[in-house]
């Protein structure tokens, strides 16, 4: 059984599947700069949303790397005069985004963005989400296939996830072939 990866911002998903706004909406997760640390120091976050540091005090930078050192995925102020800061996880974001204030690194006022799978857990082709690829989900790939709406009415697991077997970021005739022989083999190949 192959569990299926995938990386797809929540605009692409929304712009290329409409109806998906339940599984793939954007979350802001909020981030305070204060007293010489980040509160949290650790968010988690799919591909898509956003985080949001608001300054409190201090002189500070949201700058990411590893050691104090800049990586150059981002490099932004938090003063008085920059009260708030945004970063959007690209979809090919790393798992692990580390960042740090710039002046305070070596005193520790550093944090962590931790990027999670959207598809963890959820088994290609398996679109019935019941952990199984058998012919058990013929019936529900079809309805996946015909109405993305109607798919995610009956099921919980991902939409995407489970039912585009040939992983072109859409479900449609073209995952046919991979979907039968998903079945046949009992897992994605």
């Amino acid at each position: 059984m192959i569990l299926r990866s995938r990386n797809l911002s929540a605009a692409a998903a929304l712009a290329l599947f409409p109806g998906a706004t339940a599984c793939l909406a954007q979350t802001t997760h909020d981030v305070q700069v204060l007293n010489f640390r980040f509160v949290p120091s650790t968010v988690q976050v799919l591909p898509g949303d956003t985080v949001r540091w608001t300054w409190l005090t201090g002189s500070h930078t949201i700058t990411s790397g590893v050691d104090c050192t800049p990586d150059g995925r981002f490099d932004m102020p938090m003063n008085s005069l920059n009260t708030m800061q945004t970063y959007v996880i690209p979809a090919d974001a790393p798992p692990t985004i580390q960042y740090f204030c710039m002046p305070h690194c070596i005193g520790g006022m550093d944090a962590l963005i931790q990027v999670l799978d959207p598809c963890a857990g959820v088994v290609c082709a398996d679109a019935n989400c019941d952990g199984i690829v058998d012919i058990l989900d013929i019936n529900a790939f079809i309805l996946a296939v015909q109405s993305q709406t109607a798919w995610e009415a009956m099921f919980s697991c991902d939409y995407l996830c489970a039912n585009d077997v040939n992983g072109d970021s859409g479900v449609d005739v073209l995952d046919i072939n991979s979907f039968v022989d998903a079945v046949n083999a009992g897992a994605c190949q």
